[in-house]
């Protein structure tokens, strides 16, 4: 039952389940270091459902549950996403830089910031290879002018 009280209000949330199992484990498994005090040596966990009383996580064959923070407003599924990002951002600075570097956080941060900008390049190639090349041309240019 949703929060207003109507069956189903919540919305399905089966996609953004699978889209975590499948793409963030790293996030699940900081959630439950960090908001179920689940010791660090322990990566055994999936996200099972999302209602609207938080996120369900399966921790080594246990079902537990993560409310969503205070600070987060969650009435339904098309809000899990900005949730997510918040708890994932607050989980990895609460639980240190040993840890983050320990759990590859910063090598996934690159890679991801280098697949963003190689989109961005392909989606808008009719203006950024004209741009490469126009700065390369000024470069040159500017080259030859100094000697």
């Amino acid at each position: 039952m949703g929060r207003d009280g109507d069956p189903g209000t919540f919305g399905d949330a089966s996609r953004a389940v699978k889209h975590m199992n499948d793409d963030h484990i790293d996030s699940l498994v900081a959630w439950a270091h960090y908001y179920l005090n689940v010791p660090t040596h322990i990566t055994d966990v999936a996200l099972v459902d999302c209602t609207e009383e938080g996120f369900h996580l399966m921790v080594e064959g246990v079902w537990r549950m993560i409310p969503y923070p205070a600070e987060c407003k969650c009435d339904s599924a098309r809000d899990l996403r900005k949730v997510a990002v918040y708890m994932h951002n607050e989980a990895f600075a609460k639980l240190g830089l040993a840890y983050r570097l320990r759990s590859g956080y910063y090598k996934r941060a690159a890679l991801m910031g280098s697949s963003f900008v190689l989109r961005k390049v392909q989606r808008n190639r009719h203006v950024v290879i004209p741009a490469v090349a126009l700065s390369a041309l000024a470069i040159a240019y500017y080259r030859r002018r100094r000697r």
